[in-house]
């Protein structure tokens, strides 16, 4: 019969220095409220083999081995969207039945989690490249280059497809790796195109553009909207006390929005 538990070393070490000063079975199973059967097991136990350490291979077996461990990591560092039922089915296929659940616990244990994928913009390597380069040349401007920018966009933010509600495996601190990320597009039907603007001082009212936008709507809107900049710079000028400091793009363009036609 399978023991339904191990005690402690404490209680054997216990049970054997009663034995050794002359206690019997029944005796020492009444002094510590232990079943007389458990007395005769450990003392047997440390006359065959000299210790009441609990010897190895004791407690629950692994359900998966190595080598699908191996697998799963594999797996989902590669395809980091597969879901542990997919997995589960992967198992099963080669003859290796566990749950879900299993499959979860066995990745969390190895480090891989499941997280919301993060919205990162769709760019080109061209766009990152452009990007780097002009974080890198402005790193190291000083706060006040900052307080006399005023930053504008429309934008119309849009998942890329369908909603993916999928969850991803990852390790921490991987967020923002390309696999573990959900792109996203400023394009796409059905929803409203929205422009704003915000400083160091703060943000700007959001406006609703209506239509398609092309080049030369994409000018009258941004016509269209110099009286709200000037609304706007005036709100900036009762914080700051000056405009002399705050100066206007140079053109009315948003640096993540999709080229307009």
């Amino acid at each position: 019969m399978v023991k339904s538990r191990e005690w402690s070393r404490k209680t054997r070490e216990e049970v054997i220095t009663l034995h050794r000063k002359g206690n019997g079975y029944k005796k020492i199973a009444k002094m510590l409220n232990i079943p007389r059967e458990t007395i005769g097991s450990i003392i047997r136990k440390f006359k065959a083999k000299g210790t009441v350490e609990t010897l190895p291979g004791r407690g629950r077996k692994k359900m998966l081995t190595s080598t699908a461990v191996r697998y799963l990591k594999r797996r989902v560092e590669k395809s980091p969207r597969v879901t542990a039922e997919e997995l589960r089915k992967d198992l099963s296929d080669v003859g290796t039945e566990v749950s879900a659940q299993t499959i979860r616990r066995t990745l969390r244990n190895e480090g891989l989690h499941a997280r919301t994928p993060r919205r990162t913009p769709l760019l080109s390597p061209k766009n990152k490249k452009s990007r780097l380069q002009h974080a890198k040349s402005h790193v190291d401007k000083p706060q006040k280059f900052w307080d006399s920018v005023l930053w504008t966009d429309e934008t119309k933010l849009e998942l890329f497809g369908p909603m993916d509600q999928r969850n991803v495996w990852r390790r921490k601190n991987k967020a923002y790796e390309e696999k573990n990320t959900l792109p996203t597009v400023k394009h796409g039907g059905g929803s409203i195109m929205l422009w704003g603007c915000f400083a160091s001082a703060g943000t700007g009212k959001l406006q609703r553009v209506q239509g398609t936008m092309n080049s030369l709507q994409y000018q009258e809107v941004c016509d269209g909207l110099h009286h709200i900049v000037i609304q706007y710079l005036l709100v900036l000028k009762r914080i700051h006390g000056t405009l002399h400091k705050l100066k206007l793009p140079c053109t009315c363009r948003s640096k993540t929005a999709p080229k307009h036609d």
